[in-house]
């Protein structure tokens, strides 16, 4: 997929359109984008610090909606991957503090946003391409008791990339997403 000045075109095998944003926890975790992703051309770059884990540190998170029109105050709606025969996607990240654990979201559509389906990597390092099918992301995925069904991979709204808290410590990142390549289910 490709993207200039924040936003994605439907130009790619999943018609994925939307924008890029970052959001972070109410606790001392912070996200920048270096430059900003409306002036920033192909690059989305973010940096910042994740807090040490507790009840308001979580994480940071630089992300896409998967189904958004452009324009001003549009919003994000479901994207239909199953649709599209998509069975995952890959991504590379670049820089010189790629965190080496990234937690993948997918939010989905009408859900609120407390329902996390995720995936947890570890073993992330610079330029090194890591793949997520969507039937390895599983609800609540962070915590090891209770149930973990598969999303819905009719109802993505986002994609999400989470610098998770640590409960060793803060965490420092500032890394770039150089890639993300759709994988087909074909």
């Amino acid at each position: 997929m490709s993207w200039q000045n924040g936003y994605i075109d439907a130009s790619n095998i999943g018609a994925i359109k939307g924008y890029w944003h970052t959001y972070h926890d109410s606790g001392s975790s912070t996200i920048n984008q270096s430059p900003s992703f409306a002036a920033g051309g192909a690059s989305i770059c973010v940096w910042g610090n994740v807090g040490q884990s507790s009840a308001s540190n979580w994480g940071s998170v630089v992300a896409f909606n998967t189904n958004q029109a452009a324009g001003t105050s549009t919003v994000a709606g479901a994207w239909d991957a199953t649709a599209h025969n998509i069975a995952g996607f890959r991504f590379t990240l670049s820089g010189d503090q790629v965190p080496s654990t990234i937690q993948v979201n997918l939010k989905v559509n009408g859900l609120p946003d407390t329902t996390t389906y995720c995936s947890k990597l570890t073993g992330v390092a610079s330029n090194n391409a890591q793949t997520v099918s969507l039937g390895s992301v599983t609800l609540d995925c962070f915590n090891a008791s209770g149930s973990h069904p598969v999303v819905d991979a009719t109802k993505i709204e986002a994609i999400q990339f989470q610098v998770p808290s640590s409960s060793s410590g803060v965490t420092q990142f500032n890394f770039c997403v150089s890639s993300v390549q759709l994988l087909s289910s074909n």
